[in-house]
């Protein structure tokens, strides 16, 4: 079995680095998003196991966006 996978999906690059930096010292394999189309893509490509999720992105409803759709996809519920 390999490395927990992680999705960290924030348009603020500081928090993506230090959230990256602290779960890669504690042997996770991460992977990282700065918005919306580029996390759903992701997710869809690299299938990761948790994803820490920014709500408000870009936009306010971004990451509530992003939320609903993938409770609602039967791949990803």
């Amino acid at each position: 079995m390999g490395k927990t996978k992680i999705l960290i999906a924030d348009d603020d690059q500081d928090i993506r680095d230090s959230l990256g930096t602290i779960l890669e010292s504690r042997d996770y394999d991460v992977v990282l998003a700065e918005n919306r189309d580029e996390a759903m893509a992701k997710i869809r490509s690299e299938k990761p196991d948790l994803i820490v999720l920014d709500v408000m992105m870009s936009t306010w409803q971004d990451g509530f966006e992003m939320s609903r759709e993938l409770k609602q996809d039967a791949e990803f519920k």
